[in-house]
């Protein structure tokens, strides 16, 4: 069964659902915002990423476990990520 895909979008992005399995890093990973909830920080990437016609040399992670480009959004909202409003 082949994933199911969103777009191309204006920028030539497209998004595919897909599998993982987890990884629990919480033994060997670095902590960030500890004991926290609806809060995100800023963390450097360590290179530069080519994103929607920016370069990104960090992402917002959020205790809710949100990952966003520009800026953060900390509290638990869902969000249709096949939408082009932001934060998409």
């Amino acid at each position: 069964m082949g994933a199911a895909a969103i777009g191309p979008d204006a920028f030539g992005y497209t998004a595919f659902s897909t599998r993982f399995n987890f990884v629990n890093i919480s033994c060997t990973g670095t902590t960030i915002l500890a004991n926290n909830n609806d809060t995100a920080q800023s963390v450097g990437i360590g290179f530069n990423f080519g994103f929607y016609g920016s370069t990104q040399t960090s992402a917002f992670v959020s205790s809710n476990g949100m990952l966003a480009f520009g800026s953060s959004i900390s509290s638990l909202t869902p969000r249709n990520l096949a939408t082009t409003s932001p934060p998409n």
